[in-house]
């Protein structure tokens, strides 16, 4: 999935924890400090299921990833990609 980047909104007088979008939106510079990766991790069991064949269909699609991008701070390579794990499996 996405992988924004975690920084400080600067206030006038304060900083705090926030996104690159929120800032922008808000007009507050913005000071990166690093990056966090989120994934999507659906059991196996559940990848049939039309919810999920739904949900997988709305990410996958370069429209999503084209609007993911817009508000900045995020990187969408990755967007949509399917990876199998073993790991943890029984």
């Amino acid at each position: 999935m996405a992988h924004p980047v975690c920084s400080f909104l600067v206030l006038p007088t304060a900083a705090g924890p926030g996104i690159l979008a929120s800032a922008r939106t808000l007009g507050l510079e913005f000071a990166p400090v690093t990056r966090e990766r989120y994934d999507l991790v659906i059991p196996e069991a559940f990848l049939g299921d039309d919810e999920m064949r739904f949900l997988l269909g709305i990410a996958r699609p370069w429209n999503f990833k084209a609007k993911a991008d817009e508000p900045g701070g995020y990187e969408t390579g990755e967007t949509g990609k399917g990876q199998v794990s073993t790991a943890g499996g029984a």
